[in-house]
């Protein structure tokens, strides 16, 4: 197999599979639109339900909201793992849309800060399909030379729902509506048209996932999907979509035989059952019966908890955690202190000072503050869709995420002291887009390296368990995090100290760089555990 950096761009994209990839990407999109659009006008529900005592407390209570829905995935990701491992990744992903549905609809006619915060936390406990989506992409996309852009999908998924979720956020959100009779429902219910939108594309995902997606699990590839089949011929009838040829047709011709000889398959017709150990050649275990195998019935004996967390995973899923910190603490409070009241003194100067002296924010309405963040995100999309096929190409995996941790620092360093613009907004309002569009640009293309490597550090038939885990650290990160910078965030904006949260994450993101030195490369066949590497002649 020729180096990724002496392939054409052509030669990297041979065989990739874009079918599947699609339907993975529709099925996950919904997802970050839902979670970006709250961001928007959090700040305002919090202050809407009156339970901070001041404006400087509502950034402490808004991070409970996320803390709440991170701590029930951190729970609970790790078990939806465990279930997509055993009952296959497709009703792992539509149990986890329906939960998702409920969650946001519950969440958008919540009159009390505590059914906001109930709502989150189900949100949160019954939504797993991070971890099963990353899971699927791993399985579909075999080769090396196609693994790295298949999981940079997860990141360009991220942000083009990113770019969708601040607008409906923004502009859906709050007590005005030009439409007559629907004034008293959006004066009692101002957050709920968001998230009536958000449940609708919630549904369409779960129609997608439902009649397109194909469950790549390795015993239930076969298993018969009537719901697969009406996709099929519905793409057949609207767009004259021949139907593939689906392993259940194969599996139903070889089960009119009581048992067929594991070895004498075509490597064709087993495509699908290619992880199945084959017992040896001559032992008197080499005839199985076709119909348990084909329905994935067989028992495989549970891996220790040890061969689960190699070195190599334990690693990858530290380094997880810590860039998941400072990246969540950034995406929830940045919306928070542009929302913040410009801090003034009675002469209308404003109240900071370079350089210690920092508090208050740009004041920007929740319009203003969604139209940033999906400028920002919008213009990640491109620099994906344009650079990261090369970069893929010229770089290793490690060395994308060792290069582009090392602006990260500045963007917190920096950021705070967008304050002291505050009496010239525009110019204010530029600085943070280009300051949030480098950091959003780098995290695009380090994570999906991240989460590469820690997919192939683990053992195959535990993937979904190491996603699980994998998304279980991100969540406690997502829960520790708001918790603590919440009330950090709140202790500077009484104090006059507002760059004290953000550069405290200064220590986390010079962390991450310190950390890509225990990490190990991907492009390693050594950390391929338990699969043999890929190959081409």
């Amino acid at each position: 197999m020729a180096p990724a950096s002496d392939m054409t761009f052509k030669e990297q994209m041979d065989g990739f599979p874009w079918s599947q990839i699609l339907v993975v990407s529709l099925v996950r999109l919904a997802e970050p639109i839902a979670f970006s659009s709250m961001f928007t006008y959090v700040y305002f529900m919090v202050d809407d339900f009156g339970i901070a005592g001041s404006k400087a407390e509502v950034a402490k209570y808004a991070g409970f909201l996320a803390s709440s829905f991170a701590l029930c995935q951190v729970i609970t990701a790790a078990l939806w793992g465990k279930f997509a491992d055993k009952f296959g990744r497709k009703p792992a992903l539509v149990l986890g849309l329906l939960g998702s549905i409920t969650a946001t609809l519950l969440f958008g006619f919540s009159e009390t800060y505590f059914m906001a915060l109930m709502s989150r936390s189900l949100m949160g406990t019954l939504n797993g399909n991070v971890a099963v989506v990353r899971t699927v992409i791993g399985e579909v996309a075999k080769e090396k030379r196609h693994q790295g852009l298949a999981f940079s999908v997860i990141p360009l998924i991220w942000n083009l729902g990113c770019v969708i979720g601040p607008l409906i956020g923004g502009y859906l959100s709050g007590k005005s509506t030009s439409i007559g009779f629907m004034k008293s429902f959006v004066e009692r219910f101002p957050y709920a048209r968001p998230n009536i939108l958000i449940a609708g594309l919630l549904f369409l995902s779960l129609c997608v996932a439902v009649l397109f997606l194909e469950d790549t699990h390795w015993q239930y590839k076969t298993r018969h999907d009537y719901f697969l089949e009406a996709g099929d011929k519905l793409l057949y009838k609207l767009f004259g979509k021949i139907p593939p040829h689906r392993p259940w047709t194969v599996s139903y011709d070889l089960m009119q035989e009581d048992t067929v000889p594991l070895r004498d398959l075509s490597t064709t017709d087993t495509d699908d059952l290619e992880d199945s150990p084959a017992p040896p050649k001559g032992s008197e275990d080499t005839h199985v019966n076709t119909t348990h195998l084909l329905n994935g019935d067989m028992e495989t004996p549970a891996s220790s908890i040890s061969e689960i967390l190699t070195p190599a995973v334990v690693a990858s899923l530290s380094s997880m955690f810590v860039v998941s910190v400072h990246t969540v603490v950034a995406e929830e409070f940045l919306p928070i202190f542009l929302s913040t009241e410009v801090a003034r003194n009675e002469d209308s100067s404003l109240r900071s000072s370079f350089p210690f002296k920092v508090l208050g924010g740009l004041g920007l309405s929740s319009s203003e503050t969604g139209m940033i963040l999906s400028t920002t995100g919008l213009s990640s999309v491109f620099f994906i869709i344009l650079m990261l096929p090369h970069v893929n190409r010229k770089m290793s995996t490690l060395t994308i995420y060792n290069v582009f941790s090392i602006p990260i620092p500045f963007f917190y360093i920096i950021i705070p002291y967008v304050v002291l613009l505050a009496d010239h907004v525009m110019e204010a309002k530029m600085v943070v887009y280009f300051l949030n569009a480098v950091r959003v640009m780098c995290l695009n293309l380090l994570l999906p390296q991240l989460n590469l490597i820690v997919h192939v550090c683990a053992p195959p038939r535990d993937r979904g368990f190491v996603n699980g885990i994998a998304i279980s650290s991100s969540s406690a990160a997502r829960c520790i995090g708001p918790f603590i910078w919440g009330f950090i965030m709140s202790f500077g904006q009484r104090h006059g100290l507002v760059w004290l949260a953000w550069w405290t994450l200064v220590g986390l993101a010079v962390w991450c760089i310190y950390s890509g030195k225990t990490l190990k490369d991907s492009d390693d066949d050594n950390v391929l555990t338990g699969e043999e590497p890929v190959h081409d002649d």
